[in-house]
C-alpha cells in the first residue's frame, strides 16, 4: 500500500427532529462513468457499496463510504482505490470480522455528489446495486429544487428513474453514521461543558480519523439546528 494511505484496524435509535415541509425523492440511477465505484465493482469478492455521507469542499467532494467484501479481497479493494484517478486523501478502516471497509476520500470526479451537495439536499441512503450497475439514491429536499436536480442529471447524461417522490411530514433524518455518532457524542459527554469525552476517543471507537469524525459530527449538528429553527418559525 502507498505510504499516504492511512489504514486502521478495529474489532462495532433513530432521531426525529421537528416537522419540515420536504420531499423524499428516491431515484434509480445508472452508475456514472466517472464514478470511482466502477473500479470497485469489478473487484472479485465485493458484494456492496454504500455512501454514508458526502460533503462539499471547494471544487471537490469528501465522501464517506462502506464497502462490503470478503476479507481476502480487502487488500485488492484498497489497492484499486489508490490507483483510481481523481481520488485523494484516502483513509480506510479494515473491519476484518464483519467484512467491511469503512473510509473517506476526496474526489473531483463525482458529478452526481456535486449536484446533491449544491441543491440543499440531505442524504437518506445511497446504495449501489453492483449486479445491476446502478445506484438507489434517496434524499430529502425542498420541492422547488427537484426540477433543478433532475435537469442537472440529464445534462450530465446520467440515466435515472424516479422510484418515489413523496411528501415528508416528519423531520429530516440523520444518516445512519450521523445517528450513531451524535448519539455516542451525547451519551459520552462530548457536547457537555466542559467536555467529558475527547474527539480522539470517539475517533478511535468509530475507527475513523479525527478529521473525518469532526466533519461528520458538524454535519449532523447542522441538520439538527436547521430542523429546530425551521420548527420554531411561526
Amino acid at each position: 500500500m502507498k505510504n499516504n494511505t492511512k489504514v486502521f484496524h478495529t474489532a462495532e435509535k433513530k432521531y426525529t427532529l421537528g416537522p419540515k415541509r420536504m420531499k423524499k425523492l428516491s431515484l434509480k440511477i445508472d452508475i456514472p462513468p466517472q464514478s470511482w465505484i466502477r473500479n470497485i465493482a469489478k473487484t472479485q469478492g465485493v458484494t456492496g457499496v454504500k455512501l454514508l455521507d458526502c460533503i462539499p469542499s471547494n471544487n471537490s467532494m469528501n465522501e464517506f463510504f462502506e464497502i462490503t467484501c470478503s476479507p481476502e479481497a480487502m487488500a485488492e479493494v484498497v489497492r484499486n482505490l489508490q490507483e483510481t484517478s481523481g481520488i485523494e486523501d484516502l483513509e480506510v478502516t479494515l473491519k476484518m470480522s464483519s467484512g467491511k471497509i469503512v473510509g473517506s476520500l476526496k474526489t473531483t470526479q463525482c458529478n452526481l455528489c456535486k449536484h446533491f451537495a449544491s441543491s440543499e439536499c440531505f442524504l437518506g441512503s445511497a446504495v449501489y446495486e453492483l449486479d445491476k450497475g446502478r445506484l438507489r439514491w434517496s434524499f430529502y429536499v425542498r420541492e422547488k429544487y427537484i426540477p433543478q436536480i433532475l435537469t442537472a442529471l440529464e445534462k450530465e447524461g446520467i440515466t435515472y428513474e424516479v422510484e418515489h417522490n413523496i411528501n415528508v411530514d416528519v423531520a429530516e433524518e440523520l444518516t445512519p453514521l450521523q445517528e450513531r455518532l451524535l448519539d455516542r457524542a451525547l451519551r459520552e459527554g462530548y457536547l457537555d461543558i466542559p467536555r467529558r469525552a475527547r474527539v480522539e476517543h470517539l475517533a478511535k471507537e468509530f475507527g475513523i480519523t479525527k478529521a473525518s469524525l469532526s466533519i461528520t459530527l458538524r454535519r449532523a449538528l447542522r441538520k439538527a439546528v436547521k430542523a429546530y429553527l425551521e420548527q420554531a418559525k411561526p
